[in-house]
């Protein structure tokens, strides 16, 4: 099963960049903003 992180909820106080790759480094394997 596959799951995207939400950036603008999950890491909504870091630029974009930063959010993305927070989310690759959680494991995520897509993101929504």
């Amino acid at each position: 099963m596959r799951f995207s992180a939400n950036l603008g909820f999950l890491w909504a106080d870091r630029p974009l960049p930063d959010a993305i790759r927070a989310a690759k480094a959680a494991g995520f394997d897509a993101v929504e903003c």
